[in-house]
């Protein structure tokens, strides 16, 4: 779950962004305007029900998020540093994200765990779901473990892994990025990173990989030469090394970014003046089936958005 930006009225850029608003610019707005501030309202509330609804998610999503967190507390956290098995460790923490699924923890906080969509609409049953994300998370693991980055990462100490992911949150010219890497440690002169996604294009692959270098190159002072991103593809279950080009320029993807970012700000803005009248720009009705505010979205009936 990506953080809530503490001003919508900026310009943010990051590829789960990017992803929200080509699925759907209503439900970009939903996600990031009305959705935004609802934990402190009542459970009857609109904005309260739309922000639950953000922290719903589709089965194979939950098995990837739920795998990138394990791999990071696994090699972050110092008792449990290859004192258990990768698979193992996977395993318990499925376990106990799944006990506050089975008791619909999420209906009293969102922010426990992330609700299934599947399971929530019973479209498959618990059963399935164990079964299923099991096979998942075995898979993952397994492909994991035949990486290079598995072989470096478990050669590591412990004292390797003291970054901070913070810094990733980063604003230049303007816009604010996020681009947290899901681990970084040091070998032999080297920053390493690792990126742990789901890439749909290529570009994107690469587009995270000048994100990176830009960052680690302005703000912690280091040499492109002296970076290496290993990305884990959790779609394709493949790894790739790959090192930065020192002769790279940034400005040009810079400013493609800018450019989207702003796009996406001024929307906002259109969208949050238009809503009190029911009007709902470039609404993706083609996506509604597979939205996670489908019951809730004013657009689907040209309705008003609810006020607080």
């Amino acid at each position: 779950m990506e953080f809530e930006a503490p001003d919508w009225r900026l310009p943010h850029s990051s590829l789960s962004r990017r992803r929200r608003f080509a699925f759907c610019p209503v439900g970009y707005y939903l996600y990031h305007v009305p959705g935004r501030d609802g934990y402190g309202a009542y459970p009857a509330d609109w904005h309260y029900k739309l922000y639950c609804a953000k922290h719903r998610t589709h089965r194979l999503s939950w098995v990837r998020s739920l795998f990138r967190q394990a791999v990071r507390e696994y090699f972050q956290s110092g008792d449990n540093l290859r004192k258990r098995k990768l698979e193992n460790f996977i395993r318990s923490r499925f376990e106990r994200e799944f006990a506050l699924l089975v008791r619909q923890a999420y209906k009293s906080d969102p922010k426990l765990v992330a609700a299934v969509i599947e399971l929530e609409e019973k479209i498959i049953t618990e059963e399935y779901f164990y079964d299923s994300v099991l096979y998942e998370l075995n898979n993952l693991c397994w492909h994991f473990q035949q990486s290079a980055v598995w072989r470096d990462l478990i050669s590591r100490s412990a004292l390797d892994f003291n970054f901070d992911r913070s810094v990733f949150r980063w604003q230049l010219g303007g816009i604010n990025f996020v681009n947290e890497p899901d681990l970084l440690w040091s070998r032999g002169g080297k920053l390493c990173v690792l990126d742990m996604n789901s890439f749909d294009y290529p570009q994107e692959q690469t587009r995270a990989v000048e994100l990176y270098c830009a960052c680690i190159c302005r703000f912690m002072r280091i040499k492109p030469e002296a970076v290496q991103v290993y990305c884990f593809d959790m779609q394709r279950l493949e790894s790739i090394i790959c090192t930065a080009d020192p002769a790279a320029d940034f400005t040009e993807t810079f400013r493609q970014l800018a450019g989207e970012a702003a796009m996406w700000r001024d929307y906002l803005l259109k969208q949050a003046s238009s809503a009190k009248d029911g009007i709902w720009h470039y609404a993706r009705k083609d996506n509604c089936r597979n939205c996670r505010f489908n019951q809730l979205c004013p657009a689907r009936h040209g309705t008003a958005e609810p006020e607080s």
